[in-house]
């Protein structure tokens, strides 16, 4: 799980706005295998890996219930603000349906 900060927009629009039956989103961004072999965006300084725990149903989307295993390190300083549903609304989905 990234906790992506305001000023990650464009990683946003990658993630969100492609899929990723056209697209490699992790052939274009920099990261490295992290708890179990899960991908740690490289661009991205909060994060967390967990172990599913559950799974919740959402129509044409499923939730996931995690238990943290592994975390970023604290950050220096106060951390970055993160980047909002709100600040993202005009995102084109990469798969509309």
């Amino acid at each position: 799980m990234h906790l992506l900060h305001r000023r990650a927009r464009a990683l946003a629009s990658l993630f969100g706005g492609e899929t990723g039956e056209r697209v490699d989103k992790f052939a274009m961004v920099g990261w490295r295998p992290g708890e179990s072999g899960s991908p740690v965006l490289e661009q991205v300084s909060t994060w967390f890996t967990g172990r599913i725990e559950g799974r919740i149903e959402g129509g044409d989307h499923v939730g996931f219930s995690l238990a943290p295993v592994a975390v970023c390190p604290p950050p220096e300083g106060p951390p970055p603000a993160l980047l909002r549903y709100r600040e993202l609304r005009d995102l084109e989905p990469g798969h509309p349906d």
